[in-house]
């Protein structure tokens, strides 16, 4: 935590011994340690060994610049050195001041000096210093008091800085309120008023994203004065203090989203910065025998010394981003039955609020259109809250429309001016051709955008800035965002609306690029990788003498020819199929924005090339019929003409489309990742996965009569994909 010990007496007083018996050498920066970094011990006129003090100069600047470094992180840090001048402290309080440390000195001065000489004989010799060193910093310590702001501490009260637990027994409830990231009305739901029989305990990333960083700041502000209220600081708090330092903020989002908001609402960066300096690294409280840890990113373990935690690690967590899940199992691992801890920040798998019985994860992805979590205690134990982010809350940067394309980017030129430098898009370079696609993380944080979603199997000829080749824009999946919940589909869907059955496999792109009078038959993401050449040799096997027909219809069309890829035995999914072959799906014009051909134009195709076209399963003529029909095919043991597929994409007049993934696939590719965890590691993490009977009895399967044949190199000797193994237990059972 941002805390600084500093070491105050003369040499021999007791300082590095205290350090030691304390057990705090590895958070101390030594003056004498970088001195001897610097240069060995060498000989004084006396012919003695001796720590030089020639490089002084050099030590001092290193040891605040070390300092520096430390305090950017937030840890935890001893400084041993004498520490007898006043001003010698000044530069102590102004990086305490910006990186909102406490500062502490511990008192070793009252030995007499005669005792210092003493001790100081007794230490090794390139130790020990000449008395007149010790008479005049005697002298110095007369004529030199400890500034004010700093708090002066004799060594035998050290445990009264330590953090310390705050009861809350005496309140009510006590309620934490997840990530907000700019949705002040979900928060303002939940959030009608303050009890003050209630413990409010904020975690973090109140700003970015969302689009109403004002309104969430100003209730903040309001609440910040408050006994009962405790703001803890996230990652995203950062900008707050840059904005108010005037610094310069580094995050481009909020110079062009959040800063004019909060100007515009009249909110200083004084006013800010004042309070960015409020909020608090992390919250330890007792409730009625249950200790809580509150952190924004989450610990791996309580610790025995929370002051000892660097507020770095408290705002990100322990490990990575992705890692947030382990993290909650090591947590849970190591927990006292009365331990828990609360975060958010993080929430890589897409983990409940009720990670296990000692975590909690409050991040909800509230600005993608998801939850605003919130957890309440009382004494009748732990209670989960959660509300939706309609879609009219949703910031509009953030895609609420994010199938469409933007209105600002009118051209190619533009967009590849926004895929330029953008984190979250990929580019692979084939010569003049490169493709582009959103990376993992823009997946796993749902950060969709115009621009992201376009960037999803695009091919552009940078040379001549004409597409080439291109796939579907991103959309997404039954009650995945705001656009596509039912309450939002109601109003919203043009009748009629068609349904098409989807085939389970990959996608594969045909396009031609005039310019090199090149043929493009390729995967999403790349030309030459390894589902390219599946999809070619699949394609090329099935249209044979036919691929001429193909390339002179994306040639003279400008288009490009969609098709989903199945190759079960070199990529096997989840639903079986019996033999190699393409699907047709789509004829998508060569445009910036999306537009496809007509469904007769992609039938007549087919039949042209001889080749399966997508299945039209019906036409929903009103809302009242896709309710009926949404009904029956989310069934359990719903099967479409016999047999299981993997769901349907449904879309309306105005060709806006939304994917629905059927229960039995939705199940089985659970299992699929129960699967791997457990045949890699023998067993799964996220007990969470298992919340049925058959989850648990095919987990318990893996385990006991599979996970045991893993050989030495930790393969298996027969195939693990899912479908074989769906095989092996049904087969089991069946014999059962």
């Amino acid at each position: 935590m941002r805390i600084l010990l500093l070491m105050r007496g003369v040499p021999g007083s007791g300082k590095s011994t205290f350090i030691k018996e304390q057990g705090l050498e590895p958070y101390t920066l030594s003056a004498d340690a970088l001195r001897l970094l610097y240069a060995s011990p060498m000989l004084d006129n006396a012919g003695r060994w001796c720590i030089s003090p020639h490089f002084d100069k050099q030590m001092w600047p290193f040891l605040l610049q070390t300092l520096e470094e430390r305090m950017k992180r937030g840890c935890f840090t001893v400084v041993d050195a004498t520490n007898i001048r006043g001003r010698d402290m000044t530069a102590y309080k102004k990086l305490a001041n910006e990186y909102k440390y406490r500062i502490y000195v511990v008192d070793f001065t009252d030995i007499t000096i005669e005792e210092a000489k003493k001790r100081n004989l007794q230490r090794e010799e390139y130790k020990q210093v000449p008395e007149n060193v010790i008479e005049r910093m005697y002298a110095q310590l007369a004529d030199n008091k400890v500034p004010s702001g700093i708090t002066v501490i004799k060594p035998q009260e050290l445990a009264q800085i330590w953090y310390k637990p705050r009861d809350l027994s005496a309140y009510k409830k006590v309620i934490h309120i997840g990530d907000i990231h700019g949705c002040y009305k979900p928060l303002k739901e939940y959030l009608e008023e303050i009890n003050p029989q209630n413990y409010y305990i904020f975690l973090g990333d109140y700003i970015d994203r969302g689009s109403e960083n004002a309104e969430v700041l100003q209730l903040l502000l309001q609440l910040a004065a408050l006994d009962n209220v405790t703001l803890l600081e996230g990652n995203y708090e950062a900008n707050l203090r840059d904005y108010g330092l005037a610094d310069g903020v580094a995050s481009k989002e909020f110079r062009m989203q959040t800063a004019p908001e909060l100007a515009q609402a009249g909110l200083s960066r004084k006013a800010v910065y004042n309070f960015y300096r409020k909020l608090s690294q992390c919250f330890y409280y007792t409730y009625q025998g249950k200790k809580v840890l509150v952190s924004h990113g989450g610990l791996a373990r309580m610790p025995e010394n929370l002051s000892l935690v660097a507020t770095a690690e408290l705002i990100y967590g322990t490990g990575v981003y992705e890692d947030a899940l382990d993290v909650d199992m090591s947590f849970a691992k190591y927990a006292a039955a009365d331990e828990y801890q609360v975060h958010g920040h993080r929430n890589y798998e897409g983990v409940p609020v009720e990670v296990n019985e000692h975590c909690f994860n409050l991040d909800g992805a509230v600005e993608m259109g998801g939850q605003l979590r919130a957890l309440e205690l009382s004494k009748d134990g732990f209670a989960v809250v959660t509300i939706g982010n309609a879609l009219e809350y949703l910031a509009k940067k953030k895609g609420a429309k994010g199938s469409k394309a933007n209105a600002n980017i009118e051209n190619v030129q533009q967009l590849l001016s926004n895929f330029a430098g953008n984190p979250l898009i990929k580019e692979k370079s084939f010569g003049e051709i490169s493709s582009f696609n959103f990376t993992r993380d823009a997946f796993y944080n749902k950060a969709w955008d115009d621009v992201t979603c376009k960037a999803r199997g695009l091919y552009i000829n940078k040379r001549t800035e004409k597409i080439v080749a291109r796939s579907y824009d991103k959309f997404f999946n039954l009650d995945e965002r705001p656009e596509t919940k039912l309450n939002a589909l109601r109003h919203n869907l043009q009748f009629p609306v068609q349904a098409y059955v989807k085939v389970n496999g990959f996608l594969g792109i045909v396009g031609y690029d005039s310019a090199q009078k090149k043929l493009l038959v390729t995967s999403k993401g790349d030309m030459y990788g390894l589902y390219a050449k599946i999809f070619k040799n699949t394609l090329a096997a099935e249209l044979k003498e036919r691929m001429q027909l193909l390339e002179d219809f994306v040639r003279t069309n400008n288009c490009s020819v969609i098709f989903e890829c199945i190759e079960p035995e070199m990529d096997p999914h989840i639903i079986e199929y019996r033999k190699p072959q393409v699907v047709l799906l789509e004829i998508i014009e060569n445009e910036l924005n999306f537009a496809h051909r007509p469904y007769v134009e992609l039938v007549a195709l087919g039949e042209q090339l001889q080749i399966e076209v997508k299945e039209q399963a019906c036409t929903l003529a009103s809302w009242d019929e896709l309710q009926v029909w949404l009904k029956t095919i989310m069934q359990e043991d719903y099967l479409y003409h016999g047999q299981h597929i993997e769901g349907f994409v449904i879309e309306d007049s105005m060709r806006f489309m939304t994917k629905l993934k059927l229960a039995y696939y939705s199940k089985w590719k659970r299992l699929r990742r129960v699967a791997e965890a457990t045949l890699r590691h023998g067993a799964v993490k996220a007990k969470w996965q298992l919340n049925d009977e058959l989850s648990r009895e095919f987990y318990q399967w893996l385990q006991e009569e599979i996970y045991p044949l893993r050989k030495g190199d930790g393969t298996y000797a027969f195939a693990t994909d899912i479908i074989s193994l769906r095989k092996l237990f049904e087969k089991r059972k069946s014999c059962v």
